[in-house]
């Protein structure tokens, strides 16, 4: 085996890497794009939470609120 041409597993291991990194692509631009949306845009992208309000006050209960 040389350099030009790797054993098969670590040929077909190198493209699941590539794959994984190209599919995490499009969630990054998303993210990025929301970034410069306004809160009334945010409400109509099913990722966000947008037009969130509080409602009542949080109880502390042990080292949490409730």
């Amino acid at each position: 085996m040389t350099e030009d041409n790797p054993p098969p597993i670590i040929e077909c291991l190198s493209y699941l890497l590539e794959f994984q990194n190209r599919e995490t692509k499009p969630q990054w631009w998303s993210s990025f794009e929301q970034q410069n949306k306004f809160e009334d845009e945010l409400i109509d992208v099913t990722e966000c939470l947008g037009g969130l309000q509080q409602v009542g006050s949080p109880e502390p209960e042990k080292r949490s609120l409730i």
